[in-house]
């Protein structure tokens, strides 16, 4: 099977001054700076998501952006500032931890613990993509100078 994908995700990601569009969680790139260097991971679940997960918003909305960034949901979902929180009307989430789950070789099962193996092999996934789409923090001393 195909993974689900609509636009590669990395077109989504733009700086708009201040943070980073399109990354899972909205991040800055300082964030992306700091997880750089191994201390925080770009995707994380504060709980559990898909079938009989606890579903929290933020959750939901983060799990459905890094699976955008990864290919196995419709980038242009996952991106929009109203992403839909909820499982209810979209099978395309579920499909998506499935068919990544299934493609990583974990148990395809569509539920995601928070530092879980899906949320920790999707956190491996996306990171160099979000980060290599984060714009390089300007070099010291160096800002305004033409």
């Amino acid at each position: 099977m195909q993974q689900l994908r609509s636009g590669d995700g990395l077109g989504q990601a733009r700086d708009d001054g201040h943070r980073i569009t399109g990354l899972p969680s909205g991040r800055t790139d300082r964030l992306a700076d700091r997880e750089a260097a191994g201390r925080e991971p770009v995707f994380r679940l504060s709980r559990s998501v898909g079938i009989g997960g606890d579903n929290e918003p933020d959750d939901v909305i983060g799990a459905k952006r890094a699976l955008g960034w990864a290919g196995y949901y419709p980038s242009d979902l996952a991106q929009t500032p109203t992403a839909d929180a909820s499982l209810e009307g979209d099978p395309q989430f579920l499909y998506g931890i499935r068919r990544f789950q299934a493609d990583s070789g974990l148990s395809a099962d569509s539920f995601m613990r928070r530092d879980g193996e899906t949320a920790t092999a999707l956190n491996s996934r996306i990171t160099p993509l979000v980060l290599a789409a984060a714009p390089a923090a300007p070099a010291p001393g160096r800002a305004g100078r033409c």
